[in-house]
Protein backbone atom coordinates (compact mmCIF):
# COMPACT_ATOMS: atom_id res chain seq x y z
CA UNK A 1 0.00 0.00 0.00
CA UNK A 2 2.68 2.38 0.77
CA UNK A 3 4.47 1.73 -2.61
CA UNK A 4 0.92 2.80 -4.43
CA UNK A 5 1.00 6.34 -2.52
CA UNK A 6 4.45 6.81 -2.22
CA UNK A 7 4.39 10.47 -1.40
CA UNK A 8 1.35 10.38 1.05
CA UNK A 9 0.42 9.55 4.56
CA UNK A 10 -0.32 6.07 4.04
CA UNK A 11 0.70 3.85 5.80
CA UNK A 12 0.37 0.20 6.95
CA UNK A 13 0.49 -0.78 10.37
CA UNK A 14 1.26 -4.54 12.14
CA UNK A 15 0.85 -4.84 15.92
CA UNK A 16 0.50 -7.71 17.90
CA UNK A 17 -2.21 -8.31 19.71
CA UNK A 18 -2.31 -10.82 22.38
CA UNK A 19 -1.41 -14.32 20.27
CA UNK A 20 -2.34 -12.51 16.81
CA UNK A 21 -0.57 -10.35 14.61
CA UNK A 22 -3.27 -7.33 13.08
CA UNK A 23 -2.46 -5.46 10.02
CA UNK A 24 -3.83 -1.85 10.27
CA UNK A 25 -3.51 1.00 7.40
CA UNK A 26 -4.03 4.32 7.68
CA UNK A 27 -4.49 6.85 5.75
CA UNK A 28 -4.29 10.21 5.82
CA UNK A 29 -6.90 11.35 3.11
CA UNK A 30 -5.85 15.09 3.28
CA UNK A 31 -3.08 13.76 1.01
CA UNK A 32 -4.65 11.52 -0.88
CA UNK A 33 -7.29 13.77 -2.94
CA UNK A 34 -9.15 11.52 -5.05
CA UNK A 35 -11.06 9.93 -2.32
CA UNK A 36 -14.45 12.92 -1.76
CA UNK A 37 -14.51 11.06 2.04
CA UNK A 38 -12.86 8.90 4.35
CA UNK A 39 -15.79 5.98 3.41
CA UNK A 40 -14.93 5.65 0.53
CA UNK A 41 -10.91 4.74 0.88
CA UNK A 42 -12.52 1.62 3.19
CA UNK A 43 -12.79 -0.50 -0.09
CA UNK A 44 -8.83 0.23 -0.59
CA UNK A 45 -8.05 -0.78 2.68
CA UNK A 46 -5.75 -4.18 1.97
CA UNK A 47 -7.28 -7.86 2.05
CA UNK A 48 -5.19 -8.55 4.97
CA UNK A 49 -6.00 -5.88 7.65
CA UNK A 50 -8.56 -6.62 10.32
CA UNK A 51 -10.14 -3.25 10.85
CA UNK A 52 -9.46 0.65 9.82
CA UNK A 53 -8.72 4.14 11.90
CA UNK A 54 -11.38 6.46 10.67
CA UNK A 55 -8.84 9.56 11.48
CA UNK A 56 -10.17 12.86 10.35
CA UNK A 57 -8.13 15.50 8.72
CA UNK A 58 -9.49 18.27 10.50
CA UNK A 59 -8.23 17.03 14.03
CA UNK A 60 -4.33 17.63 14.25
CA UNK A 61 -4.32 16.89 17.92
CA UNK A 62 -4.36 13.56 17.58
CA UNK A 63 -0.92 12.29 18.22
CA UNK A 64 0.58 8.68 17.37
CA UNK A 65 -0.04 7.83 21.13
CA UNK A 66 -3.91 8.27 20.74
CA UNK A 67 -3.75 5.65 17.91
CA UNK A 68 -1.77 3.60 19.58
CA UNK A 69 -4.03 3.51 22.68
CA UNK A 70 -6.92 2.83 20.15
CA UNK A 71 -5.34 0.18 18.46
CA UNK A 72 -3.94 -1.38 21.71
CA UNK A 73 -7.95 -1.92 22.96
CA UNK A 74 -9.09 -3.48 19.67
CA UNK A 75 -9.21 -6.95 20.53
CA UNK A 76 -11.84 -9.13 18.27
CA UNK A 77 -11.52 -12.58 19.99
CA UNK A 78 -12.91 -10.91 23.20
CA UNK A 79 -15.34 -8.77 20.99
CA UNK A 80 -13.96 -5.35 20.97
CA UNK A 81 -14.99 -5.08 17.52
CA UNK A 82 -15.31 -0.69 17.61
CA UNK A 83 -12.86 1.45 19.43
CA UNK A 84 -14.40 4.69 20.56
CA UNK A 85 -11.89 7.80 22.05
CA UNK A 86 -13.29 9.28 25.05
CA UNK A 87 -12.69 12.64 27.54
CA UNK A 88 -14.30 13.30 30.50
CA UNK A 89 -17.57 10.78 29.11
CA UNK A 90 -17.98 12.38 25.83
CA UNK A 91 -16.98 10.14 22.67
CA UNK A 92 -15.16 11.28 19.74
CA UNK A 93 -12.42 10.51 17.32
CA UNK A 94 -10.70 8.49 15.68
CA UNK A 95 -12.79 5.66 15.51
CA UNK A 96 -11.51 1.77 14.71
CA UNK A 97 -13.65 -0.42 13.08
CA UNK A 98 -13.04 -4.05 12.64
CA UNK A 99 -13.48 -4.81 8.81
CA UNK A 100 -17.24 -6.67 8.99
CA UNK A 101 -18.39 -3.04 9.24
CA UNK A 102 -17.20 -1.67 6.35
CA UNK A 103 -19.75 -2.56 4.17
CA UNK A 104 -22.12 -0.98 6.36
CA UNK A 105 -20.09 1.95 6.94
CA UNK A 106 -20.05 2.77 3.43
CA UNK A 107 -23.90 2.39 2.91
CA UNK A 108 -24.09 5.96 5.43
CA UNK A 109 -25.60 8.88 3.87
CA UNK A 110 -25.48 12.65 4.54
CA UNK A 111 -22.43 13.93 7.46
CA UNK A 112 -23.77 11.26 10.52
CA UNK A 113 -20.72 9.65 9.58
CA UNK A 114 -20.57 5.98 11.07
CA UNK A 115 -22.55 7.59 14.21
CA UNK A 116 -25.75 5.10 13.47
CA UNK A 117 -23.25 1.58 12.89
CA UNK A 118 -21.96 2.60 16.70
CA UNK A 119 -25.25 2.96 17.77
CA UNK A 120 -26.07 -0.10 16.41
CA UNK A 121 -23.59 -2.09 17.48
CA UNK A 122 -22.84 -1.08 21.12
CA UNK A 123 -22.17 -4.85 22.82
CA UNK A 124 -19.25 -4.45 20.60
CA UNK A 125 -17.85 -0.76 21.31
CA UNK A 126 -15.39 -0.66 23.74
CA UNK A 127 -14.39 3.09 25.06
CA UNK A 128 -10.74 4.04 25.47
CA UNK A 129 -9.67 7.17 28.05
CA UNK A 130 -8.35 9.41 26.55
CA UNK A 131 -4.92 11.79 28.42
CA UNK A 132 -6.61 14.77 26.73
CA UNK A 133 -9.13 16.46 24.93
CA UNK A 134 -7.86 15.84 21.39
CA UNK A 135 -10.37 13.56 19.99
CA UNK A 136 -12.86 15.97 20.83
CA UNK A 137 -11.00 19.37 19.02
CA UNK A 138 -11.60 19.80 15.34
CA UNK A 139 -11.14 22.69 12.96
CA UNK A 140 -14.27 23.49 11.01
CA UNK A 141 -14.08 27.34 11.17
CA UNK A 142 -11.10 29.93 10.88
CA UNK A 143 -12.00 31.04 14.10
CA UNK A 144 -11.11 27.16 15.26
CA UNK A 145 -8.10 27.28 13.11
CA UNK A 146 -7.14 30.88 15.34
CA UNK A 147 -7.58 28.71 18.77
CA UNK A 148 -5.52 25.88 17.60
CA UNK A 149 -2.68 27.93 16.74
CA UNK A 150 -3.32 29.87 19.60
CA UNK A 151 -3.32 26.68 21.71
CA UNK A 152 0.06 25.60 19.92
CA UNK A 153 1.94 28.62 20.61
CA UNK A 154 0.93 28.64 23.87
CA UNK A 155 2.97 24.88 24.54
CA UNK A 156 5.77 26.42 22.92
CA UNK A 157 4.84 24.52 19.45
CA UNK A 158 4.54 25.42 15.99
CA UNK A 159 0.89 25.41 14.09
CA UNK A 160 1.30 23.10 12.30
CA UNK A 161 2.31 20.73 15.46
CA UNK A 162 -0.74 19.40 16.07
CA UNK A 163 -1.45 20.44 19.56
CA UNK A 164 -3.85 19.16 21.64
CA UNK A 165 -6.66 21.77 21.22
CA UNK A 166 -8.96 22.49 23.79
CA UNK A 167 -12.26 20.83 24.19
CA UNK A 168 -15.25 22.10 22.30
CA UNK A 169 -16.75 24.99 24.46
CA UNK A 170 -14.06 24.97 26.82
Amino acid sequence: LTSMFPNSGVREYAKAVGSNSQRFAIFDFVEIRKYLCCFFGLADVPDGAEAALVLLADMPGITPRHIDMLIDAYDPDEGRLIVVPVWQGKRGNPVLFDRRFFTEMMAQTGDRGARDVIRAHEDVVVEVDMPDAACLGDIDTPEALAAAEAAARAQGLPPASGAPLPAAGG
